[in-house]
C-alpha cells in the first residue's frame, strides 16, 4: 500500500517530529525565486547528515509512505 501525504508550510516556526524529522519553516525571501527539490529515499537520511529540513512559507512537502501488506 502506498500513501501520499502533502503538507503546506503556512507559519514560521519549528516542528520537532514530522515523520521522524525536525522541520523548520522560515519566512519567504521575495528577492530569491529559486526552488529546491530534495529527494529523501529512506527514513532518517536527513537526520544522518545532521541537517534539519527547512521550508519556506508556501512550500509544499510531499511524502510517499510505502508499507507492505503483512
Amino acid at each position: 500500500m502506498i500513501s501520499k501525504v502533502q503538507l503546506l508550510a503556512s507559519r514560521v516556526g519549528r516542528c520537532e517530529n514530522v515523520f521522524g524529522m525536525p522541520v523548520i519553516v522560515k519566512a519567504r525571501d521575495d528577492t530569491r525565486e529559486d526552488s529546491v527539490i530534495h529527494e529523501v529515499k529512506r527514513v532518517g537520511y536527513l537526520i544522518d547528515r545532521y541537517v534539519d529540513l527547512t521550508l519556506r512559507i508556501g512550500d509544499t512537502l510531499v511524502v510517499y509512505i510505502c508499507k507492505s501488506a503483512a
